[in-house]
């Protein structure tokens, strides 16, 4: 094998890995959060071959990050959208005022 075979093949699984990466994050969460469902079970069951349960491994921590990266942003947005208390002798205009408060998640 030379070295621009070695190269070439580097490439095209560094391309299948960013478009896969690409596939994943336009998924829905809950779709996401299956896929990860799944490997962990696959994984689990200790009958893949080392490099498959390596790949499977390595595609369930990009999975998990991205579910983490979209619940971070969705409690953000619970933050932001919480209505304030109504300031005292503040005019009572149509808008609502908005604060960011902690998200608690015993409410």
């Amino acid at each position: 094998m030379t070295a621009d075979t070695t190269q070439n093949g580097a490439e095209r699984k560094r391309r299948a890995k960013q478009q896969s990466k690409a596939e994943a994050a336009a998924q829905p969460f809950e779709a996401q959060l299956e896929d990860l469902e799944g490997i962990v079970t696959a994984l689990e069951d200790g009958r893949l071959p080392l490099e498959e349960a390596l790949s499977l491994y390595e595609r369930g921590m990009q999975l998990a990050k991205m579910c983490q990266d979209r619940l971070d942003e969705a409690e953000l947005r619970v933050r932001r959208l919480r209505v304030a208390p109504p300031i005292d002798g503040a005019e009572d205009d149509d808008e609502p005022i908005f604060s960011l408060e902690d998200f608690d998640t015993d409410e």
